[in-house]
């Protein structure tokens, strides 16, 4: 039996927009590895392949913000509209990409290090 310390973890890439008012909230969709370069030279190919889900996220600013769907209000202000594939191919177009892990539905980013095991227990306690 091997023990592949990557077992159960997924590259994806989470492309984050920043608020045009410079306000506090970040705006973030999770798309499938290469699809979001690949989608910006052929925007034929169908958003059900470039994205994990059609959620979008907002967050505080920083790396450690948390997470929660958007409500309508949220992407009315930001992008004047609340029909999601708009505001979908707005944050596809305009955002930064960065590649992440995902563990199960935990997320680690790989420049991130905060003294925790892969378990997401602080280094020195065992589950």
């Amino acid at each position: 039996m091997t023990n592949d310390k990557n077992a159960g973890k997924r590259t994806t890439t989470r492309v984050t927009y920043q608020d045009k008012h410079e306000g506090p909230h970040d705006f973030v969709l999770y798309a499938e590895n290469g699809m979001v370069n690949k989608w910006r030279t052929d925007r034929t190919i169908p958003l059900v392949d470039v994205l994990q889900s059609f959620d979008i996220f907002i967050t505080e600013r920083g790396a450690q913000g948390v997470l929660s769907r958007a409500s309508k209000a949220d992407l009315h202000a930001q992008f004047g509209t609340e029909i999601a594939e708009d505001v979908i191919k707005t944050i596809l177009e305009k955002g930064e990409l960065s590649e992440t892990n995902v563990v199960g539905r935990r997320e680690e980013r790989h420049n991130r290090n905060d003294g925790r095991t892969p378990t997401g227990l602080p280094s020195g306690v065992h589950g």
